[in-house]
């Protein structure tokens, strides 16, 4: 029974950190990959307003916009996403990189 225990943890494991990382490595990744995310949507505005482009109505300053804040639960979805979309993304260029293709 231990090593059934064994076996299901190992594979679960190998699919929440398919390259085998350190914990420490993973948890700096998704820190770094979450940061790039922000400086990706800062650099978006810039290009926008470099290019003297409008930006949408909720990125204007001054203007009223309806905004509805976040509630606890809104903020433990939003986080639960993010780790899922982080272990996808690892294990999708997995495949790729270990694919004969």
């Amino acid at each position: 029974m231990e090593s059934l225990a064994s076996g299901a943890l190992s594979r679960v494991v190998g699919v929440l950190n398919p390259w085998g990382l350190a914990p420490v490595h993973w948890i700096l990744g998704f820190i770094l990959i979450r940061g790039a995310v922000g400086l990706y949507d800062h650099l978006v505005i810039a290009l926008v307003r470099l290019a003297n482009q409008k930006l949408l109505p909720t990125r204007e300053e001054g203007k009223e916009v309806r905004y509805v804040g976040l509630r606890a639960i809104d903020v433990v979805y939003l986080s639960i996403n993010a780790v899922q979309e982080f272990i996808f993304v690892q294990n999708l260029c997995h495949y790729i990189w270990h694919s004969a293709a």
